[in-house]
């Protein structure tokens, strides 16, 4: 890893609220420990909404902007395939980039599912995309703050599914990304807590398995 992290940065669905996002922290945050590159169109610097922001940007990341995806025009609001495209397209130059070493780490700001479904994709959000892309067998998605941090047995199904996709394949791989996780936040013994899907974790079949 280089001496100064360099941090791909994908602008999401180009209608939504990723480019906002993205140029507002940018912006709002100029004293950063770390070399953002953003992945985008950069046409989208230049919508009425976004150009005050895109003109506060650090020359040095105008400059190593990844132009990605030629988008003349895109829907704000609303999804559309054009934004599904051109959202998809940033992830994988991203994930490109990151394989190549050229850049540390990646963030990704939100993208529509709609849209890229729209594009034909059948991924449904960034964990699975990301999981094909790398060819990873298990993943998880995971979520952090100081006080809860959490990995989900499941993603994106209907509750209806829930059920019947809970097997001992599936809770073991929560698990055990669940220890990864917290040896990535430092924790030496961390204690990893399993909850039921029903009340009482099912109250020894009262409620459910």
């Amino acid at each position: 890893m280089s001496q100064t992290p360099r941090i791909g940065i994908t602008l999401g669905d180009p209608g939504g609220i990723g480019p906002e996002v993205v140029l507002k922290s940018l912006t709002q945050n100029q004293d950063t420990v770390f070399n953002p590159i953003i992945f985008g169109s950069k046409s989208i610097l230049t919508h009425p909404k976004l150009k005050p922001l895109a003109d506060q940007l650090p020359a040095h990341v105008i400059s190593e902007f990844q132009d990605i995806y030629p988008l003349n025009s895109f829907d704000i609001g609303c999804p559309s395939p054009a934004n599904g495209a051109a959202s998809l397209a940033y992830i994988k130059a991203a994930h490109e980039a990151a394989s190549r070493h050229q850049i540390d780490a990646m963030v990704t700001a939100p993208i529509s599912k709609t849209s890229i479904c729209l594009a034909n994709c059948e991924e449904t959000g960034h964990t699975t995309l990301l999981q094909k892309l790398t060819n990873s067998p298990h993943v998880s998605m995971a979520f952090y703050t100081p006080t809860l941090k959490v990995v989900l047995a499941t993603i994106h199904h209907p509750l209806r599914q829930v059920p019947e996709l809970i097997n001992e394949e599936c809770i073991k791989t929560a698990i055990n990304n669940s220890f990864l996780f917290a040896q990535s936040l430092r924790f030496a013994n961390p204690k990893i807590a399993v909850c039921g899907l029903n009340p009482h974790a099912g109250e020894d079949g009262l409620f459910g398995t």
